[in-house]
């Protein structure tokens, strides 16, 4: 704690948000989600969605595959790098 809030966008939101531009990290990173979901007994969530169209519709159409339930939608990035946007 006690750091700057760009800093910490910068080092660790941004870098992070940038690997969802890899359509097959994002289809991945749904089933992960999904799998924890399901082993904690979590069917319904609301959850802050990526930036990259291609990551929500991984995880959309992996929600739906799985019978969950999700409010969510694509994340807006006006600041940082453009690979994170």
């Amino acid at each position: 704690g006690g750091g700057q809030l760009l800093e910490w966008l910068e080092q660790c939101i941004f870098p992070s948000e940038s690997r969802f531009a890899d359509p097959e990290f994002a289809a991945q990173a749904a089933v992960e989600f999904c799998d924890r979901r399901i082993a904690v007994g979590t069917p319904a969530a609301m959850v802050f969605g990526s930036a990259f169209p291609h990551a929500q519709d991984a995880l959309f159409g992996e929600t739906m595959r799985r019978g969950l339930r999700i409010v969510s939608g694509r994340g807006i990035q006006t600041v940082g790098p453009a690979s994170a946007a």
